[in-house]
């Protein structure tokens, strides 16, 4: 029997969206649509040279292009960018619609702290930053578009690398991630959500975040912890065995893996089937 429909989100700096996301300098965001096996993706880009610009961002005539190869997962470039969020569709084979709504934001950290352009991080407080670009340039717009009731099969995220820069981002990164989380509550209706992300990979050049051990420490007391409010039902997972390109980010083959990890993790653990909470407004 076929379900309701399902919506995966990712989101989060340049490991989200794999090897190829940083090198475009562009931020954009995907919806898959159709049952499985998936057989278009809308890809909506936007100028990497009006990245910054806030309106540019929320230009609702940027053109969307559609891309029918759905099917090469470990090509060059951007390509790849897909393999985390749409490892669902492929370890939860179900017949369902599937809509994917992918956000990446390069070198953005969680925390407002030590942030000069508001489009380095992602914490709500921060007006037109990263959380406002996401939501109201792409995932408001998305949701207004799907059915309802439609079930949420999961939350993927990469978020810590970029507060592992200073010491005041570091420790306010578990707060920072609280508020964003509260913020996709509000906007989904569905409290403690489902959400596996990575605990953030040491990097192999210590001098680019070398407050990273705090931001980690912190993503291995959630784990090992029991927490309430928005940060009850997620999960890191240790990606420092993955091959990488550089001092952080996987090769095509490491995204691929990652991607496997964390879903399996989702579906076994975080959000097994049938236990997925509904978006109904």
């Amino acid at each position: 029997m076929v379900g309701h429909p399902r919506l995966i989100i990712a989101f989060g700096d340049s490991r989200i969206g794999g090897f190829g996301a940083s090198r475009t300098g562009a931020r954009f965001a995907d919806t898959i649509t159709g049952p499985a096996p998936l057989t278009s993706l809308a890809k909506r880009w936007t100028d990497p040279s009006t990245r910054f610009d806030i309106d540019a961002q929320y230009n609702t005539e940027d053109p969307w292009t559609i891309h029918t190869d759905t099917q090469n997962l470990q090509g060059t470039g951007t390509v790849a960018s897909y393999s985390i969020a749409r490892t669902d569709g492929r370890m939860k084979p179900s017949g369902q619609s599937r809509y994917i709504v992918f956000f990446s934001g390069s070198g953005s950290q969680t925390s407002n702290q030590n942030v000069i352009n508001p489009l380095g991080t992602w914490d709500p407080q921060v007006s037109n930053g990263l959380f406002d670009l996401f939501t109201q340039g792409y995932l408001l717009p998305v949701l207004s578009l799907l059915p309802r009731p439609i079930e949420l099969g999961g939350i993927y995220f990469t978020l810590g690398g970029g507060d592992g820069r200073t010491i005041e981002a570091a420790n306010d990164y578990t707060a920072a991630l609280t508020r964003v989380l509260l913020g996709l509550e509000t906007i989904l209706g569905v409290a403690q959500l489902p959400c596996v992300a990575d605990i953030m990979p040491t990097p192999l050049d210590t001098t680019l975040y070398p407050h990273q051990n705090i931001v980690r420490a912190q993503q291995q007391h959630i784990n090992a912890n029991v927490v309430t409010g928005p940060l009850a039902k997620v999960y890191f997972e240790n990606s420092d065995h993955l091959r990488r390109i550089d001092s952080v980010h996987w090769t095509h083959d490491g995204v691929l893996i990652a991607g496997i990890n964390m879903c399996r993790r989702m579906l076994t653990d975080t959000n097994p089937p049938g236990t997925e909470p509904l978006i109904l407004q």
